[in-house]
């Protein structure tokens, strides 16, 4: 378990997870409204960014593309998702396939998550503190050491 105290320490650890993406890598970022998906999400996107960018939370178009440097990267926001079918439709067999997929709300399309996709479980704990619990794979947790 990590705790994050605030926003900024929320960035700094999103961006040493940008930093190990790679192609074909899926983070499913899971927590309630408010626990810091979204920041998590915008400072991983704009530290792969050599220029800001402005980086909308994608909750009404459901999926944004970023045409980045070195990486394309789809961020998914699931919350309004009417069901997991719709998946398909959004593109995240394409993601996965030439890029890197950051989902929101994964919870809403469990089928079509990869087996080998990091999970970062946001919640709330004392004092307003974020705590955040990260599960993966064998190989995810190799490739984890490279940053903890």
């Amino acid at each position: 378990m990590i705790c994050l105290n605030n926003e900024k320490e929320t960035i700094l650890l999103a961006e040493k997870l940008a930093n190990i993406a790679k192609k074909h890598d899926c983070f499913a970022l899971y927590g309630d409204l408010g626990v810091g998906k979204t920041a998590f999400a915008r400072g991983f996107i704009q530290s792969l960014s050599p220029e800001h960018i402005n980086i909308a939370s994608p909750t009404f178009p459901i999926v944004c593309p970023y045409e980045l440097p070195n990486l394309k990267l789809w961020h998914f926001d699931l919350y309004r998702l009417k069901n997991s079918a719709q998946m398909l439709e959004l593109g995240l067999e394409e993601a996965l396939q030439e890029g890197v997929a950051l989902i929101e709300w994964p919870e809403n399309a469990e089928n079509y998550l990869p087996e080998d996709a990091l999970s970062l479980y946001f919640s709330i704990g004392e004092a307003d503190i974020r705590i955040l619990e990260i599960k993966g794979n064998a190989q995810w947790m190799e490739r984890l050491k490279q940053i903890f």
